[in-house]
């Protein structure tokens, strides 16, 4: 009952076409042996049949296939992509660091509500206008 319990999650890799050729065999030795885990071994095989999945490629050929296509994309191109991210970083900072100099040029002094109305006459004419804080 231990094998069977080890096996069990095989059996439903091994039907879903998951496992490398060493443990595809191990199962299948296993599943001669055991009747129990054969019927499971069919069960899952009919579900996936009902379900109408027993057309999907092994997922080994599958993974080889987009890994070829990942491969050949050119890595240049993402390096070239972050070089562009960091361009626009470098921009992005400096027209903050800008923004931050004007917001501070244009900052006019806070007054308390008690001499909000009392503005000093050093100020320029244009922070002269009354303003409530």
């Amino acid at each position: 009952m231990s094998d069977c319990e080890d096996f069990r999650p095989m059996i439903t890799a091994l039907v879903d076409r998951e496992l490398s050729a060493g443990d595809a065999a191990r199962v299948e030795e296993h599943l001669r042996i055991c009747e129990q885990c054969a019927q499971v071994f069919t069960e899952c095989s009919k579900l996936q049949n009902a379900a109408g999945m027993a057309h999907l490629p092994q997922t080994a050929d599958l993974w080889a296939r987009i890994s070829d296509e990942i491969s050949d994309e050119p890595e240049t191109s993402m390096v070239e992509e972050m070089r562009l991210m960091r361009l626009e970083m470098n921009a992005l900072r400096q027209e903050v660091a800008g923004l931050r100099r004007e917001l501070e040029q244009r900052q006019t002094p806070q007054y308390s509500r008690s001499n909000a109305l009392s503005v000093p006459d050093a100020l320029p004419p244009s922070y002269k206008q009354f303003r409530l804080v």
